[in-house]
């Protein structure tokens, strides 16, 4: 990897990458109904689901092309393509289409991201697809009013942000699994979970868990 894209934050592997990669090999079946791949900030867990057609996408020139390499190295890219895909920029693309398997890591770092990556998933979704989404929770550090004393927030701002919106705009969600981090982290780190989010409530009801 060259030195100066050492701390890209791209290219990272950020914590829940690696529960969402055990949950997909702990539940194979998720690879005989796909049939189209998206991973949205991706590395190459995609690769994982049989012979989907795969696209791994990240709005950061540089990590595509390292996104690429991998393909390459890897002996994926007949069937994978990389695709620049900015949240904030990105509304479509007729010869894009739609997939019917989403999956992303750590995606939610911070609330003012939120609407533009739920706008996104809106378009990107198909009428009976899964997004499967592992994220870490985290809470901010806040001085308490009353007592002066910093403590951490109730909740994951850009967790419930993501529910309300997505929830706002016809999506349904279920929890899968929730993980306790096996070493501690910092203070503010909390659990893993794994999110399911699609328009039908009796597709994610149906996953072949």
């Amino acid at each position: 990897m060259p030195e100066n894209l050492v701390d890209d934050i791209g290219l990272d592997i950020w914590p829940a990458s690696g529960i969402l990669c055990r949950f997909l090999t702990d539940h194979p079946a998720f690879a005989k109904i796909a049939t189209s791949v998206l991973e949205l900030g991706a590395g190459l867990l995609a690769a994982l689901l049989g012979e989907a057609s795969l696209t791994l996408s990240d709005y950061d020139p540089q990590v595509l092309d390292v996104l690429q390499q991998n393909l390459d190295a890897n002996g994926l890219s007949g069937r994978g393509r990389v695709q620049q895909i900015d949240w904030k920029r990105w509304r479509g693309d007729p010869d894009f289409g739609r997939f019917d398997l989403l999956l992303g890591a750590d995606l939610l770092y911070a609330s003012t991201i939120v609407k533009d990556f739920v706008e996104v998933l809106k378009l990107l979704l198909d009428p009976r697809g899964v997004f499967l989404m592992a994220h870490q929770t985290r809470r901010s550090i806040v001085l308490d009013p009353k007592t002066r004393i910093p403590r951490l927030e109730d909740f994951d701002e850009p967790l419930e942000r993501f529910k309300k919106i997505a929830k706002e705009a016809g999506m349904h969600l279920r929890e899968l699994l929730v993980v306790k981090p096996e070493t501690p982290g910092s203070m503010s780190d909390g659990e893993f979970c794994v999110l399911a989010v699609g328009w039908e409530r009796s597709d994610l009801e149906s996953l072949p868990l």
